[in-house]
């Protein structure tokens, strides 16, 4: 009995460890190995997904009803502070925000474990109105598959790394319940948690300006006709990346600047690989 006792306490232990892993920067590491539960989780959502024709048509220009779906997410749980949705993907959900990065890595909406968790943005971000915005929003999503694959959750930014889909898809809406908002990328960047651009408002104008910039440099993608500066305002998806091996630093981002309120929007964007990407192996400190 006690060395059965003894095996049970050790798997309970391991079930632990590995629930509250992610891909958040401010959280505990992500485990070195996968573990078969997780993978079989992974499958069983990844099935359940609407075909991405499907949502492609259903997320091309968001629907007048996000404000609406806001309120409703909202009811069921309070803690939701937007709604995202990048067209062309499944990324059309909640994003929710606690009072630490750690408490939704593996909690759906209804505060109930989770695998593949929800959106959840920085516990330091602010929101409403587009001038109640941190100058640097971040949204933290999984890449459950281990791989850098579209597949489930943040994986799906993955398809940024398609130089026509970066093209066919040069915006990202987010909208709370007091504004909707439109996004254009500029970056499309594989990095490291040494980059930080987890900042949300103590950087100075240089230091912001720098990490711009060299979110740029970084880019599989370049975006020349997308001014980006101090003062903007910019969102940050955050996923983790295994271009480079399971190496628990690592992360890829899709950074969008706001646009003006009543902007013109292109269908397209003028966009074209960057051969010269920096790779981790050429990131240092970033300040």
């Amino acid at each position: 009995m006690t060395k059965l006792k003894t095996v049970i306490a050790a798997l309970l232990a391991a079930c632990m460890t590995f629930s509250f892993a992610a891909c958040s920067d401010r959280t505990p590491e992500e485990p070195a190995a996968q573990a078969p539960a997780a993978e079989t989780e992974a499958t069983t959502e990844e099935t359940s997904e609407a075909p991405a024709a499907e949502v492609a048509e259903a997320s091309v220009k968001p629907a007048s009803d996000l404000n609406e779906k806001i309120k409703k997410a909202h009811e069921l749980n309070s803690d939701t502070v937007g709604w995202l949705v990048v067209p062309n993907t499944h990324i059309d959900n909640s994003v929710l925000q606690a009072k630490d990065n750690a408490y939704y890595e593996r909690r759906n909406e209804a505060r109930e474990y989770d695998f593949h968790g929800v959106y959840w943005a920085d516990y330091e971000n602010t929101f409403g109105e587009r001038d109640m915005l941190s100058s640097n929003t971040i949204i933290y999503g999984h890449n459950p598959k281990y791989n850098d694959e579209p597949g489930v959750k943040f994986s799906q930014l993955y398809k940024y790394l398609d130089v026509e889909f970066a093209k066919n898809n040069p915006y990202i809406y987010f909208s709370t319940m007091e504004e909707d908002m439109v996004f254009q990328v500029f970056a499309t960047s594989y990095t490291t948690t040494g980059f930080h651009y987890i900042e949300v408002n103590d950087m100075s104008s240089l230091e912001f300006s720098n990490f711009i910039n060299e979110a740029k440099l970084r880019s599989s993608v370049s975006f020349p006709d997308v001014d980006v500066d101090a003062n903007d305002k910019i969102l940050v998806l955050s996923t983790c990346g295994y271009k480079y091996g399971k190496r628990d630093d690592m992360r890829f981002i899709v950074c969008a600047k706001l646009l003006p309120e009543g902007a013109v929007l292109s269908e397209t964007a003028n966009a074209f690989a960057n051969p010269n990407a920096h790779t981790p192996d050429k990131i240092g400190a970033l300040i």
